[in-house]
C-alpha cells in the first residue's frame, strides 16, 4: 500500500511539471525534438537582429521568425538524415483564408434552416450574433496566446506552460479526437453534396463508387476515402501549396454566398418579419447554443503559428478576422432566408435550395449546392492541417514517438503526421456514418476553450505562494492562498458554472439554479480583486496582442462554454471520457516516460557526447562571431560595471556578461540561438515557471516573463548557467560562450591598457 501510494504521489508531482519558457525559446531557435540528438548546424547570411529584451518572449519569438523567415536552417536529423523546421510562408491572408475555411462549411447552408425553423425564428440573427460574441471571448483569449506564443500545437503548447504537462496531453489528446472525426465527417459530408450536384444536373454517381449501406451507422463510401486521401496528399507536400488551394475554395465559398445574399435580397419580403421573435428570449439563446458550432474552426489557425512569416501581427488578425467575416456572412445569409419565406415554411433539410425553388429560381439551388461543397472542402483543409502539427508538437515534447515529428527534407511538412491523419480520417470515413460521434467535435473545442482562457487567468494573475506576495486588493488579500490563485479558482468556477447550466436547460427546480448561480458568481467575482504587477504589464512587448477587459471576457467565456457543453447529451459526455481514459493510460505507460521535460529534468547523460561537442563547438563558433566593435562594447559595460560586481558573491559573477549587455549593439547572426541585445547569451534567465524564482538582481530591470512578481524576495542566481529544467548540453553550450565572452573581455582589457599607454606615452 505505501509504495502504490509513492507511486501516486510521484506521478502527481510529475504530471504538475511545466515546460519554461527558456525551452520553449530554444524549440523555436534549435527545433530539436529529443535531449539526444546533435546540437543544430545552422547557416545563414542575415546578420540582422533585432534589438529587443532577451527575456520578453514575445521579442524573441518576433526576432527568431524574423531572422529564420530569410534564412535557410538545415538541421540533421541523426536517424533518418532528414532536416526538422517549418517553412516559413503564410501572411495574414493565408490565415484569414485558413480561418474562414475551416469555420464557413456547408452548415450555413443547411444550420441556418433547422435553428429558424425550430428554435428562434427570424430572429435567428440575433442569435448568430450572440454566437459571434460568446466565440469571440475564446477568440479574444486565444489572439494573447497565439501572440505571446506562436508555436504549433494551439492550446496543448498554451496549457503546458500555464497548468502542466498531465493537462496539456490531455487537451492535447482530446484535440487529436476531435481533428480526426470533424475531418472524416466533413469527408462523409462532401461525397453527399457530390452526389447532390451530380444529380440535379441530371446525372447519377455510377454504382462501383455510390456509398454501399452495411448495417446501421454503418456504409461504404469510397468517395469520403479518395477526397481526405487526395487532400492530405497535398497538404503533405507544401503548406504554401495547401494555402493556395485553400485560398481557391475559399474564393469560390465566399463568392456564392455573396451571390445568395445579393439574389435573396431583391426577392425578399418584409412581411416574413413581422412576427420577429416567435419563440422568446429562450428561443433566441437555445438557437445561439446551436449556431455557436457553427463557428467552431478559428482555433485551427494557431496550429500553423510557427509557418508564419510575422506571427505576433498576423496571428491575431487571422483569429479575430476570420471570426468577424464569418459572423457577417451568417447573418446575412440568415436575414435573406428569413426574408424569402415565413420561417414556419422553411425546409430544414435543404432550406436555400427549396427557397429557390419556390420563387421558381431552380437553377440557383445547384449554385448553392456548388458552395457547400466548397464549404466542405475548406473545412476537411482545415482539420487535416491541425491535427498533423498537433502530433509534431507532442512528438517533440517526447509524449508520442518521435516518428510523429520527422519534417520532410523537401517540403518542410509533418509528412509522417500528415499521411497518417490521413490514412486514419479516410478509413473512419470509409465505413462509418459520423452522426453519433458528431457531437465529440463540439464537446472537445469547447474544452480547449475553457483551458484557455483559464490560462489566461494564471499568465495575467499568478498565484502567490504566501500571503504575504499576495498583490491582491482587499478583501482577497485576506482570503486563503488557493482562493487567491487563479489555477485554483477556475476549476471550482468551472463546477458551480456547470451545474448551474445543467439546471437552467433541464428545467431543474429554481433554487438549484439560484444557489449555485449566485455562490458561482461570488467566486467569479474574485479575480477581479487582483492586480497585475507592473512586471506582468510590461513583460509584453508593443507588438503583442493583449485580452481586453481581463478578468471579465475570459470568466464569461467560460460560463458560455460550460452552458454549451452540458447542453451536449450524456452520451456526448460518456464517449469523451472513455477517450480521455484511453490518453490517461497512454500518458501513464508512455508518455510520462519519455517525456523530453522529465528526461531534462532528471539529467539523463546524452547518448553521444563526443558528437554533441563537436557539434557545441561548430555552434559556438558561430554565435561568438561578433566583430571586435561589440566586445569592446562589451567590455566598456564591463569597466562601467566593476566596481558594483565586486561587491556581488560568487553566485552573482555571472551578472557581469549580462550588464555589459545593456550597452552594445547586436551583432549575432540571424541563424544563431537569439541572443541578447548585446549578442551575448545571457545568464540570467527568465523566471521558471516550474519555481518561480527571479533570476534577477535588481530590481529595476525588465521583467523576464510574464507572470514575475515584484514582492518575490531577491533570489541569488544558481551557479549553473541555466535552469535546472535544461539539459547538460544546453547548459554546457551556454557555459562555453560565457566563459568565451569572458576571456574576451579580459584580452580587450589588456588592449585597451596598453592603447591608452600609448597615448599617455604620445601626450608626454
Amino acid at each position: 500500500m505505501g509504495n502504490l501510494s509513492n507511486y501516486f504521489h510521484d506521478f502527481v508531482e510529475t504530471s504538475k511539471r511545466k515546460k519554461s519558457v527558456y525551452q520553449l525559446r530554444l524549440e523555436l531557435a534549435t527545433d530539436e525534438i529529443s535531449t539526444s540528438e546533435p546540437s543544430p548546424s545552422t547557416e545563414t547570411n542575415d546578420t540582422s537582429m533585432k534589438n529587443a529584451d532577451l527575456f520578453n518572449l514575445e521579442n524573441q519569438t518576433s526576432t527568431l521568425n524574423g531572422s529564420l523567415s530569410s534564412s535557410s536552417v538545415s538541421i540533421t536529423n541523426g536517424s533518418s538524415g532528414g532536416t526538422k523546421g517549418f517553412k516559413k510562408c503564410l501572411n495574414v491572408t493565408d490565415l484569414l483564408a485558413f480561418g474562414v475555411g475551416s469555420i464557413i462549411g456547408a452548415g450555413i447552408f443547411v444550420l441556418t434552416g433547422y435553428a429558424a425553423h425550430e428554435k428562434a425564428g427570424p430572429a435567428i440573427v440575433i442569435s448568430y450574433l450572440v454566437a459571434g460574441i460568446c466565440c469571440g471571448l475564446s477568440g479574444l483569449c486565444y489572439a494573447e496566446f497565439a501572440s505571446r506564443i506562436p508555436c504549433s500545437g494551439s492550446t496543448y503548447s498554451y496549457s503546458y506552460i500555464m497548468v502542466g504537462e498531465l493537462v496539456a496531453w490531455i487537451v492535447g489528446w482530446d484535440l487529436t479526437l476531435e481533428y480526426m472525426i470533424a475531418s472524416a465527417s466533413v469527408g462523409r459530408g462532401w461525397s453527399g453534396y457530390l452526389s447532390s450536384i451530380i444529380t440535379s444536373g441530371g446525372g447519377k454517381l455510377p454504382e462501383p463508387i455510390a456509398p454501399v449501406y452495411l448495417a446501421d451507422g454503418f456504409s461504404v463510401d469510397i468517395i469520403a476515402f479518395l477526397s481526405i486521401m487526395i487532400l492530405s496528399l497535398i497538404i503533405a507536400m507544401g503548406m504554401k501549396e495547401s494555402a493556395r488551394f485553400n485560398k481557391i475554395f475559399v474564393v469560390i465559398k465566399v463568392a456564392i454566398i455573396i451571390f445568395v445574399i445579393v439574389l435573396g435580397a431583391i426577392y425578399a419580403d418584409a412581411s416574413n418579419w413581422d412576427n420577429f421573435a416567435p419563440y422568446g428570449t429562450k428561443g433566441i439563446f437555445n438557437a445561439a447554443a446551436i449556431t455557436f458550432f457553427a463557428y467552431l474552426g478559428f482555433d485551427g489557425v494557431c496550429n500553423v503559428a510557427e509557418e508564419v512569416e510575422n506571427p505576433q501581427r498576423d496571428l491575431p488578425i487571422g483569429i479575430l478576422g476570420s471570426l468577424g467575416i464569418s459572423t457577417v456572412l451568417y447573418i446575412g445569409t440568415a436575414g435573406v432566408l428569413t426574408l424569402l419565406v415565413p420561417y414556419q415554411m422553411i425546409d430544414v433539410e435543404a432550406p436555400l435550395s427549396v427557397a429557390f425553388n419556390n420563387i421558381g429560381l431552380k437553377w440557383a439551388s445547384i449554385i448553392v449546392a456548388i458552395g457547400a461543397f466548397a464549404g466542405l472542402t475548406t473545412a476537411q483543409l482545415g482539420g487535416l492541417i491541425s491535427q498533423p502539427r498537433l502530433y509534431y508538437s507532442l512528438s517533440r515534447d517526447g509524449l508520442l514517438p518521435k516518428w510523429f515529428g520527422k519534417v520532410h527534407p523537401r517540403f518542410k511538412t509533418p509528412f509522417n503526421a500528415t499521411m497518417f491523419t490521413g490514412i486514419c480520417c479516410a478509413t473512419i470515413a470509409l465505413f462509418v456514418n459520423i452522426d453519433i460521434l458528431a457531437d465529440m467535435v463540439s464537446i472537445g473545442t469547447l474544452l480547449s476553450f475553457t483551458l484557455v482562457s483559464t490560462c489566461v487567468l494564471i499568465l495575467r494573475y499568478p498565484p502567490p505562494k504566501t500571503i504575504s506576495e499576495s498583490t491582491a486588493r482587499y478583501p482577497v488579500n485576506k482570503f486563503p492562498v488557493f482562493l487567491q490563485s487563479s489555477a485554483t479558482l477556475v476549476p471550482i468556477i468551472v463546477v458551480l458554472a456547470a451545474i448551474t447550466s445543467l439546471g437552467y436547460v433541464k428545467s431543474l427546480h429554481w433554487a438549484v439554479i439560484l444557489v449555485f448561480g449566485f455562490i458561482g458568481v461570488l467566486f467569479s467575482s474574485i479575480p477581479f480583486f487582483f492586480t497585475e504587477t507592473q512586471e506582468t504589464i510590461l513583460s509584453s512587448s508593443k507588438k503583442t496582442f493583449l485580452c481586453p477587459l481581463v478578468p471579465f471576457i475570459p470568466i464569461l467565456s467560460i460560463w458560455a462554454n460550460m452552458y454549451l457543453m452540458v447542453s451536449l447529451s450524456w452520451g456526448t459526455w460518456v464517449r469523451l471520457i472513455v477517450w480521455l481514459i484511453i490518453g490517461l493510460l497512454i500518458y501513464v505507460f508512455y508518455g510520462r516516460k519519455n517525456s523530453k521535460l522529465g528526461k531534462e529534468q532528471q539529467q539523463i547523460p546524452e547518448d553521444d557526447l563526443g558528437s554533441n561537442l563537436m557539434e557545441l563547438e561548430k555552434l559556438e563558433n558561430k554565435t561568438l562571431g561578433n566583430s571586435t566593435s561589440s566586445c569592446s562594447t562589451v567590455n566598456n559595460g564591463n569597466n562601467n560595471n566593476k566596481n558594483e560586481n565586486n561587491n556581488l558573491d560568487d553566485d552573482d559573477d555571472d551578472d557581469d556578461v549580462e550588464n555589459s549587455g545593456n550597452g552594445s549593439a547586436s551583432n549575432s547572426t540571424a541563424g544563431d540561438i537569439p541572443l541578447p541585445s548585446s549578442g551575448v547569451l545571457d545568464d540570467t534567465f527568465p523566471e521558471d515557471p516550474n519555481n518561480n524564482e527571479i533570476s534577477t538582481k535588481k530590481s529595476e530591470r525588465q521583467p523576464l516573463s510574464p507572470g514575475i512578481k515584484s514582492t518575490t524576495p531577491k533570489q541569488k542566481t544558481p551557479s549553473s548557467l541555466s535552469p535546472s529544467t535544461l539539459s547538460p548540453r544546453i547548459k554546457q553550450t551556454i557555459s562555453s560562450i560565457k566563459d568565451h565572452f569572458d576571456l574576451n573581455n579580459n584580452n580587450n582589457n589588456i588592449n585597451n591598457s596598453n592603447k591608452f599607454e600609448t597615448l599617455d606615452s604620445s601626450d608626454e
